[in-house]
């Protein structure tokens, strides 16, 4: 391909009966006098980035900054997702924008951290009549056995207990996800 008459880039196609380059948009008549120059993969690597650049949307959200796929007004996904359905710069939507800024420049934000300080755990009424389901089994299992061995059936009740608040934290971390 010829080099741009204009800014000398090798970065140039055939367009009709003209020439246009890519990074300048300069166009000249194919017939004119030019210098064609063989074009390299490192210039087809150029011209791809070019190309990729221009059609990159990652850039930095107009509200909370941070460097997502913007998808309108100038705000990432989860912003434009806070706001959706409000109507623009009435007080509801600026303090919509207001909370999603604070909620995604939180360092714990998507990353398991703890936001608040909770209070105990709560069980539901169905994890409380498993376990009591699972104890009554467990007792019945372990009737016939001397008090001696009875240390083992607790320590075994209190590994199970574990595992049944372990699953319910689970589950409450999904559910505080799931309201944030």
């Amino acid at each position: 391909m010829p080099t741009c008459p204009k800014c000398d880039s090798r970065m140039t196609y055939p367009d009709g009966a003209n020439y246009a380059c890519i990074k300048c948009g300069q166009r000249w008549p194919i017939s004119g006098t030019v210098q064609i120059v063989p074009i390299t993969i490192n210039d087809v690597k150029q011209i791809r980035e070019d190309i990729m650049t221009k059609n990159n949307r990652i850039r930095s959200c107009d509200n909370c900054g941070r460097e997502k796929v913007i998808q309108s007004h100038g705000r990432c996904g989860g912003c434009n997702g806070a706001v959706k359905g409000l109507i623009p710069d009435t007080p509801e939507f600026l303090k919509t924008l207001a909370a999603a800024k604070e909620r995604f420049s939180d360092p714990n934000y998507k990353r398991g951290g703890k936001r608040s300080v909770e209070g105990p755990k709560k069980i539901s009424s169905a994890g409380v009549k498993k376990i009591k389901t699972h104890v009554r089994a467990l007792k019945i299992k372990h009737a016939g056995e001397a008090p001696a061995d009875m240390a083992l059936v607790i320590a075994s009740m209190e590994m199970q207990r574990d595992s049944f608040l372990s699953s319910a934290d689970k589950m409450q971390k999904a559910i505080d996800i799931l309201m944030s």
